[in-house]
């Protein structure tokens, strides 16, 4: 057994040691207990659930979907994989409804785990092009350039995302060649 000890005059002895961890109840492992993943209607996704635990032997899963309208059903064992301290589930989103967030909780010998790990599964799909784009003279008090340039402002309703972030390039052309490309 090797122990260390740190004194620091400020606060209480630290322990540093190669002993195994205390007993301990399942936790999500990772620095978050949520997170999203976007899929596309049709497409087949595996959603995975990773956690810590003391012992990491003999561990049970349970996995319920709250679905957008916030109905809560629990998912079949069947429908759930196991491999020591993660499982996943496999979805194949085909409505509106099949989106929503899967909680999912582990147990071992010492208990069950308090707070759930939770994924949240967004639609993504091709984005919508923008609309309503009109084009007005821009401020020239808010231009930067030079006297002789003409400056325009684009203004676009951006319609759905497709669940993902989105980046809009505006292309100036002049007799068939490009003047100028923005991306933001």
């Amino acid at each position: 057994m090797v122990i260390s000890t740190t004194i620091n005059y400020d606060t209480a002895p630290r322990y540093h040691n190669s002993l195994p961890a205390a007993p301990d109840a399942p936790v999500c492992a990772g620095t978050g207990r949520e997170r999203t993943k976007g899929v596309a209607r049709g497409s087949t996704a595996s959603i995975k659930c990773l956690v810590e635990a003391e012992p990491a032997e003999d561990i049970t899963w349970s996995w319920v979907r709250k679905g957008v309208d916030g109905t809560m059903e629990e998912l079949p064992n069947e429908d759930v994989r196991v491999d020591g301290l993660s499982s996943s589930i496999i979805v194949t989103p085909t409505t509106p409804e099949d989106y929503g967030r899967f909680l999912c909780r582990a147990a071992n010998s010492i208990g069950r785990q308090r707070e759930a790990c939770v994924m949240t599964l967004v639609p993504v799909g091709p984005p919508d092009t923008p609309t309503n784009c009109s084009v007005s003279p821009a401020d020239p008090s808010t231009v930067h350039a030079s006297p002789t340039t003409a400056a325009l402002t684009v203004t676009c309703f951006e319609g759905f995302d497709g669940g993902l972030p989105q980046y809009f390039t505006l292309e100036t052309w002049q007799d068939n060649d490009l003047v100028a490309n923005m991306t933001r």
